[in-house]
Order: structure tokens, then sequence, then C-alpha cells
């Protein structure tokens, strides 16, 4: 499950958005659809850093913010840049 989530990352849905951290991070993007059709599913991320020795764990989700990769992966993108910076 650990390697997986560090595809995710490295070569998959949301390698865009960490492939310049100094750090591996290990995640999962996932989209919830809501109960009413006319508004946007609900965006969420979660995982780990570094990947293969977690100091840290999060999880983000912001409601209505579409799919995985598109708000809530990219809102945790710029907090664990912060992070990492400290």
């Amino acid at each position: 499950m650990t390697e997986m989530m560090g595809l995710v990352t490295s070569s998959g849905t949301a390698r865009r958005l960490f492939d310049r951290f100094p750090q591996t991070v290990a995640g999962k993007t996932g989209t919830a659809q809501t109960a009413s059709g006319n508004k946007e599913p609900h965006s969420w991320f979660t995982g780990f850093v570094p990947s293969k020795s977690a100091k840290i764990a999060f999880a983000c989700v912001i409601e209505h913010g579409g799919y995985g990769k598109q708000a809530a992966a990219s809102a945790m993108r710029d907090m664990l840049a912060a992070w990492m910076r400290f």
C-alpha cells in the first residue's frame, strides 16, 4: 500500500503537483459525489511524507472542490511546501 501511494505522486494522478519536492510524498487523490447532482463533487487528498519513513500524515478535504487533484491535492501541495521550508 505504501509503495502504491508513492506512485500516485511520482507517476500517477498527482505527479505534476509533487515532483519538485525535496522529500518524497505518498498520497491518494479522491473524489466524492454529492447527493445533489447540480454541485461539484467533494475533493480530497490524503497521505504522508516522506514516503519511506513518515514524519507527518495529512488529509485535506474541500467541499464541492471538484476532482481530487484539482483542489485538495493542489491545496496540500502549498501547505507541504510551507512545512518543508522549516
